[in-house]
């Protein structure tokens, strides 16, 4: 309930674009049952343009989410779509806008997710990311002893990926288990 996700599609024009604004008033309408999300992301990987009316439906979900302290989280636009938008960075590089701590930026839905649940993570004292140390120390933490731990990791050899790289595909069958001692990895799922 805490993040809001809005996958938009093809060209955005009044129509939808007022749809959309129906739905983040909606969703920011605590009478519905439902709190009122932290975040709200709209992935625009799949939209095709912007006509001006939907851009203005856009100020407004801005206004609207800035007023009630939500981050707005735009995923997946170009700078074409930015700039459509009113938002004049050009190619985003920094994931927040310089002018507004309320507006965030990433390349990916799967990016922009991550950094809000990393936020809210932080938020209530729990890493997102595991603690620095070693594969060893880790297994004894898990409650498998010294002896236990020592002789799994005899049974392990190391694996360096470089970004980008793949480390499995869906479907495919495995018989390794992966400990990532440093580093991240995602999960991508092509959408059919």
């Amino acid at each position: 309930e805490l993040i809001y996700i809005l996958e938009l599609r093809g060209y955005l024009f009044f129509g939808n674009a007022y749809r959309l604004l129906r739905q983040v008033r909606k969703r920011m309408n605590t009478s519905q049952g439902v709190s009122v999300p932290r975040f709200i992301i709209m992935d625009f990987n799949y939209v095709s343009g912007v006509d001006a009316a939907a851009a203005l439906s856009f100020r407004k979900a801005r206004q609207l989410t800035a007023g009630g302290g939500i981050t707005l989280v735009l995923t997946g636009a170009d700078a074409k779509i930015l700039r459509r938008l009113g938002l004049s960075f050009g190619e985003v590089r920094q994931p927040t806008a310089p002018d507004d701590p309320l507006l965030h930026f990433f390349p990916t839905l799967e990016d922009g997710l991550a950094w809000c649940e990393d936020f809210l993570l932080a938020q209530l004292g729990l890493a997102s990311r595991p603690k620095p140390g070693n594969l060893h120390s880790h297994l004894v933490e898990a409650g498998l002893g010294e002896e236990m731990a020592r002789r799994l990791i005899e049974y392990m050899e190391p694996l360096d990926l470089t970004a980008g790289q793949h480390l499995i595909y869906k479907d495919e069958v495995s018989d390794s288990m992966y400990y990532v001692e440093s580093g991240t990895l995602s999960v991508y799922l092509k959408r059919e």
